[in-house]
């Protein structure tokens, strides 16, 4: 005799939804494709007291579409790094949802990345693609990276779970240079 069990559809809404919710927050910190950490530590282009984007406010390239420098009293730590906001406001954003906000490639040049190697950036050349806060070293970086935008994205996602394991908890020494395409074939570098 085949036993047939019924169960109320309501108690499975509940239990997928459950088990949705889990699912979510378990990819949202666990599944990110931004995440940069390895070994339990994070790569990231910080000052000599933890501060990464220079100190600049990190949501404020989103909301004001340009780098605005942080204040110290307005602060947050995500991935081991420390950042400054340039109101309570952009903090309490920040902290709301810091992965949407981080830049991409712990502040390193998303350019040089897509070289395979680690330049700095300076925080006023940046731009948002599809979302994602990526800053440049150079200007002739950021003509050279916006050539293949997407490519060179794709290049960097690539080789930055590389860079964090060659590079996690060590000293970083930055790459030299890329060759300028700004310049002629005279050896002058950016």
């Amino acid at each position: 005799m085949e036993m047939i069990m019924t169960v109320p559809a309501s108690a499975f809404n509940g239990y997928f939804l459950k088990m949705f919710v889990l699912l979510a927050v378990i990819l949202a910190i666990f599944g990110s494709a931004r995440a940069q950490q390895y070994n339990g530590k994070y790569l990231n282009n910080v000052d000599a007291v933890g501060v990464i984007l220079q100190g600049y406010d990190a949501v404020s390239y989103f909301s004001d579409n340009k780098p605005v420098k942080g204040d110290p009293k307005y602060s947050a730590r995500f991935n081991d790094a420390t950042y400054w906001f340039s109101s309570e406001e952009h903090a309490n954003m920040f902290k709301e949802r810091p992965e949407i906000f981080a830049p991409q490639y712990g502040d390193f040049c998303g350019y040089a990345m897509s070289l395979n190697k680690l330049r700095p950036v300076d925080p006023t050349i940046f731009q948002i693609v599809d979302g994602r806060l990526i800053l440049q070293h150079t200007q002739d970086a950021f003509i050279q990276f916006n050539k293949d935008i997407h490519g060179n994205i794709a290049k960097a996602d690539a080789n930055w779970p590389g860079q964090v394991v060659k590079h996690v908890g060590k000293k970083i020494k930055f790459d030299k240079p890329a060759q300028s395409a700004l310049q002629d074939n005279a050896g002058v570098r950016n």
